[in-house]
């Protein structure tokens, strides 16, 4: 069995959850609202809390 360490870990996820955020509501709904790099971060956090409370 092979052993990954946490920081590989930790990548995968963050490369899977970007790729899902993508294509959800909330990005949409940012980019709706103008898509300022500012305002990304909120659209973003919005849409972890909904995917970790499913």
């Amino acid at each position: 069995m092979e052993k990954k360490s946490t920081a590989d870990f930790f990548v995968y996820v963050e490369i899977n959850m970007s790729d899902g955020f993508e294509g959800s509501p909330e990005y949409d709904d940012w980019i709706e609202s103008g898509g300022r790099d500012e305002d990304r971060s909120y659209y973003y956090q919005k849409w972890q809390r909904r995917v970790r409370s499913s």
